[in-house]
């Protein structure tokens, strides 16, 4: 019987490719200086690692980009560095980790249309992702730098476009990666 939590060969190669990936997504930014937090196509990249690798690697690939950028490499959008936790944006990055896992979990388990299902599992971990975000840079602007004036729903609104930015990006990308996935064997 084959263990599921088991990495093989061929994921051990594949978990840095879109590690790096990640650090591609990061590079392809729009900054915004009202909020601090560019468009960048990382949670895109992150939701797609979910879609292409087993939940396991999938978390890797994002737990490594994490660490490798807390460890001083500029590989977020704003560089890098244990210091980059006090960055607004550094709830999203942490939000990557579950988000690639949820998009993983989602996708294998509702195959009911290999479209509809990437859509799906998509948009729910790029939710998961946003919960992250969004709460991450409540709490620091609230209790971190001590802006009693900013409040939950307001970091929501916030971050409405952002949120449609990315829908709009998984409702064009995610139905490749089914495409892709009949081409490139990336995991299970």
């Amino acid at each position: 019987m084959k263990n599921s939590n088991r990495i093989t060969t061929h994921e051990l190669v594949v978990i840095p490719l879109f590690t790096v990936l990640m650090f591609a997504g990061a590079r392809i930014s729009i900054p915004l200086s009202v909020l601090g937090i560019p468009f960048t196509l990382q949670l895109l990249f992150a939701v797609l690692t979910g879609l292409f690798l087993t939940p396991v690697s999938a978390g890797i690939a994002q737990f490594l980009y994490v660490v490798l950028g807390l460890f001083g490499l500029p590989v977020f959008a704003a560089g890098g560095g244990i210091s980059y936790a006090l960055n607004p944006s550094f709830g999203y990055i942490i939000g990557f980790i579950p988000a690639a896992i949820i998009a993983s979990i989602l996708f294998r388990k509702f195959k009911f249309n290999g479209y509809l299902s990437s859509i799906f599992s998509s948009f729910v971990a790029a939710l998961v992702g946003y919960a992250f975000g969004i709460t991450y840079s409540f709490l620091l602007n609230r209790f971190y730098l001590g802006n009693e004036k900013v409040s939950f729903i307001a970091t929501m609104t916030a971050m409405g476009i952002y949120l449609l930015f990315d829908i709009i990006k998984i409702l064009i990308f995610a139905p490749y990666s089914v495409a892709l996935k009949k081409v490139i064997k990336f995991g299970n």
